[in-house]
């Protein structure tokens, strides 16, 4: 063995032995340090999927004022992507959105009334029209 690699040892085991001497109860010591506590009221990015998990705060508009839903509200309630959105606005076949600061929002009663009116699927078993 190289003299330097039993210098190294050497240096190892006299730092373990002095680390040991230090706290001869280091198991005990282990268990006496407090555990760090997770702050729930840290905002967290998240992601879209998150988001849809989680749960919407209660509208802060007062009693028959219209709420207002944004994009990811929108895109949680309406199976369609938002260019496709975007298409049936432009067409006439989908509420319009308002602009506040350069944010669009829509009427969430809007939303549910296009919801309400879309066509019910006919089954096979339901004959002839």
């Amino acid at each position: 063995m190289p003299l330097h690699a039993k210098q190294k040892n050497r240096t190892q085991v006299a730092l373990a032995a002095k680390a040991k001497a230090m706290a001869p109860d280091a198991e005990a010591a282990e268990d006496e340090l407090p555990t760090p506590q997770l702050d729930d009221d840290i905002a967290m990015p998240r992601s879209r999927r998150a988001r849809k998990q989680a749960p919407r705060p209660p509208p802060i508009a007062p009693r028959g004022a219209p709420r207002l839903i944004d994009k990811h509200e929108l895109l949680d309630k309406v199976p369609l992507s938002y260019p496709s959105i975007w298409q049936r606005m432009q067409d006439g076949r989908f509420p319009r959105s308002r602009s506040i600061d350069g944010r669009s929002f829509w009427v969430e009663a809007e939303i549910d009334e296009y919801i309400a009116n879309l066509p019910i699927r006919r089954l096979k078993a339901d004959g002839p029209a």
